[in-house]
C-alpha cells in the first residue's frame, strides 16, 4: 500500500433510530475505495454498532467533499 492516502470516512451507526454517521480513520487505496484502519473500540467503549469494521475495505460515495461508506468491498483484511 505504498500509495495509500490517510483519510477520514463516515460509517453508518446501526443502533440509532435515525441516520447517524461516525467519522473513522481509513486509507484510500483506489478511487472511492478505502480500508478502515481506525482502532477505536466503538461497540465496547462507545456503545455504537457500525455497519463496517476495522480491516474492511469499503466503497464510498462522495458528498460535499466527504466520503460515506455504503458497500463492503472486501471483508476484514488485516492491516499492515
Amino acid at each position: 500500500m505504498a500509495n495509500a492516502i490517510d483519510k477520514e470516512i463516515f460509517i453508518k451507526i446501526l443502533n440509532e433510530d435515525i441516520d447517524v454517521w461516525r467519522p473513522v480513520k481509513a486509507v484510500q487505496i483506489a478511487q472511492y475505495i478505502f480500508k478502515i484502519t481506525d482502532t477505536t473500540k466503538f461497540e465496547s467503549e462507545l456503545d455504537e454498532i457500525l455497519e463496517f469494521k476495522q480491516g474492511d475495505i469499503v466503497k464510498c460515495r462522495e458528498k460535499d467533499g466527504d466520503f460515506y461508506a455504503f458497500e463492503l468491498f472486501i471483508k476484514n483484511v488485516p492491516y499492515k
